[in-house]
C-alpha cells in the first residue's frame, strides 16, 4: 500500500490550537500517511509562498482545518497583514476548485468541534467533513485518505444465464430482403475490384512499411517510462496521415515491442491474459473544464463495461487490479477536431494526471495511446478551419515541448515520406509477393526519379508513392492479361 501524501491548511488562532495541529500531523505520519505543515519547516529555501504552492500541488489530499478566523482569511478578509499564509492557501484551494469544475475530491474540511462546523469555506460546502474531536470521524478520514473502505465490495460473480422468449416460426420473409440480396450480388464484382486497391493502402504502408524513426521515438518513450517512479501513465500520440493506419501500427508496436517490456516487469507472464486492450471514444468538442471529469470518467466506464454509478475509485481499480498491463486506444480523426479549441486536448491530459492514476502498482504499464488520424477533405465539402491538420500538427509541436509533473507524454513522429530502405520491406514481405507484382528493382527505379522524391528526405510522399504502386501493378496486371 502506498502512503498518501497529504497537507494540513490552518491558520494559527492559538498557541493551543497550533499544538491540535501538530498532534494530528504527527499521528498521520506514524499510521504511514506522508503528512506535511509548516511547523515541520524553519524558512523553506524557496520561500513560504511557493512553499505553499508547491505543497498544495503535490498532495494528494489537503486537509482544510476549519475556524472563523481561517475561513475569514479563506475569504480574504483584511486583518491588518495578519494570517497571509492561510489568505494565500485560501486563493490557490478556490482557484483550483474553480479549474476542476467545483469538482471536489482533493480538499477535505476538517474541524475540532461541532462549533466550527458553521465556518466551512462556501466551496467546500458540499464535501463531507469530518470532526475529528470523535474518534469515529478520525478513522473515516484515515480509511478516505488510504484507500480503505469499511466495506471492501465482494468479488464480481458470473451472470446468470436465462432461458429466452420462445418464438412463432415467420414464414415471410421481411419487405425488401430479396431485393438486397440481387443488390449484393449485382455488386460483388466491383468489390472485388477495388478491394485489391484498398488493401494496398491499408495493408502495405501500414504493416509493411517499417517505420524505424517511428519505433525509435515509442521505445525511448518506454525507457523513460522504466526509469519513472512511482509509475505514471504512458500517454502516447501517434499522429499523422490517415494512409498510415494508425490503429494497425500500434498493433504491430504491440507485437514487436511490448512483448519485450512485459517480459522485463514480469517474466515468464507475458503471454498471459493479464494484458488488457480497450478502446474509449473522446468527445473532444463536449470537453470544458467543467464538465470533463464526468465526462471521461463515464467513457472509461463504457470502454471497461462496468456500471454507470460505479465510483471513479473502482473504475481504477477495475483497470488495474491482477493485471500487467492495460492499453487504452483512443481514436481521433479531422472531423472531430475539426473547429474545436485544441486547447481542449490539455484538459485529456489533465484527466490522467488526476490523483486516481497517481501512484500506479509497481510492475503495471498504463499504455494510452491517442491516435490523431489526418483525413483528406470530402469531395464538395469544407472544413470549418482553413487548415485542421496543420492545427493539428501546431499542436503536436507544442506538445513536444511541454512537461508534466504526473505522466509521460510520448508524441510519435508521423511518416510524412516513405524512405528508400522502408520501402524496400513491401517486395521482400512474402505476403506481399504472394499477392502483387512488385520487384525489387521497380522500388529502386522509382527511387531514381528525383521527381517523385522529397528533397529533404529523399522519401516519396506517401500519396505519391500509392500512386505510383497501383499504377504499377495496374500496368503489370494489363500486360500479363494480353498474353
Amino acid at each position: 500500500m502506498i502512503s498518501p501524501k497529504v497537507f494540513i491548511s490552518y491558520s494559527h488562532d492559538s498557541g493551543e490550537h497550533e499544538e491540535r495541529i501538530l498532534s494530528l500531523a504527527d499521528r498521520l505520519r506514524a499510521e504511514g500517511v506522508d503528512c506535511q505543515i509548516d511547523l515541520y519547516e524553519i524558512i523553506p529555501r524557496e520561500g513560504w509562498v511557493r512553499w505553499m504552492d508547491a505543497q498544495i500541488e503535490a498532495a494528494d489530499y489537503v486537509l482544510v482545518v476549519c475556524t472563523e478566523k481561517y475561513n475569514r482569511r479563506f475569504r480574504g478578509v483584511k486583518e491588518g497583514g495578519r494570517g497571509l499564509g492561510a489568505n494565500w492557501e485560501g486563493a490557490i484551494i478556490t482557484q483550483m476548485l474553480y479549474e476542476d469544475g467545483l469538482q471536489n475530491d482533493k480538499f477535505i474540511p476538517v474541524v475540532f468541534s461541532q462549533e466550527d462546523e458553521k465556518h466551512v469555506p462556501r466551496p467546500l460546502r458540499p464535501t463531507t467533513r469530518y470532526n475529528l474531536s470523535d474518534e469515529n470521524e478520525y478513522e473515516l478520514l484515515y480509511r478516505y485518505l488510504t484507500f480503505q473502505p469499511k466495506a471492501p465490495k465482494p468479488p464480481l460473480g458470473s451472470l446468470r444465464s436465462l432461458p429466452p422468449r420462445e418464438r412463432r416460426l415467420r414464414f415471410v420473409a421481411p419487405r425488401g430482403e430479396a431485393a438486397s440480396g440481387l443488390a449484393s450480388a449485382t455488386t460483388q464484382g466491383a468489390k472485388n475490384k477495388s478491394e485489391k486497391g484498398q488493401s494496398l493502402t491499408k495493408n502495405l504502408l501500414s504493416n509493411r512499411v517499417n517505420r524505424h524513426k517511428q519505433v525509435f521515438d515509442f521505445r525511448t518513450a518506454m525507457e523513460v517510462f522504466s526509469k519513472t517512479r512511482p509509475p505514471r501513465p504512458l500517454v502516447c500520440v501517434i499522429h499523422g496521415d490517415e494512409y498510415e493506419g494508425h490503429s494497425e501500427f500500434l498493433i504491430r508496436l504491440m507485437e514487436e515491442l511490448l512483448p519485450e517490456k512485459f517480459e522485463e516487469l514480469a517474466p515468464g507472464r507475458a503471454g498471459e491474459s493479464a494484458i488488457e486492450k480497450q478502446a474509449m471514444k473522446l468527445p473532444l468538442g463536449e470537453l470544458t473544464i467543467r464538465n470533463y471529469k464526468k465526462i471521461l470518467w463515464d467513457h472509461m466506464r463504457m470502454a471497461f463495461n462496468s456500471h454507470a454509478l460505479l465510483p471513479e475509485e473502482s473504475v481504477r481499480t477495475l483497470v488495474v487490479d491482477k493485471k500487467l498491463a492495460v492499453i487504452i486506444h483512443v481514436d481521433l480523426d479531422t472531423a472531430h477536431w475539426d473547429g474545436v479549441d485544441l486547447a481542449k486536448l490539455d484538459i485529456f491530459f489533465k484527466f490522467w494526471e488526476d490523483r486516481h492514476w497517481r501512484n500506479l502498482p509497481e510492475k503495471f504499464l498504463l499504455l494510452v495511446c491517442l491516435c490523431c488520424t489526418y483525413k483528406r477533405r470530402p469531395k464538395g465539402a469544407a472544413w470549418k478551419s482553413e487548415d485542421p491538420n496543420k492545427d493539428m500538427r501546431d499542436y503536436i509541436e507544442r506538445l513536444k515541448r511541454k512537461r508534466y509533473r504526473n505522466i509521460c507524454v510520448a508524441p510519435i513522429e508521423e511518416l510524412s515520406a516513405v524512405e528508400h530502405r522502408d520501402a524496400k520491406a513491401l517486395v521482400e514481405d512474402e505476403r506481399v509477393k504472394q499477392r502483387y507484382n512488385f520487384e525489387y528493382h521497380d522500388i529502386a527505379e522509382l527511387y531514381r526519379n528525383r521527381e517523385l522524391c522529397d528533397p529533404s528526405s529523399g522519401g516519396i510522399p506517401m500519396d505519391r508513392l500509392l500512386i505510383e504502386l497501383r499504377m504499377l501493378d495496374s500496368r503489370r496486371e494489363t500486360a500479363r492479361d494480353r498474353e
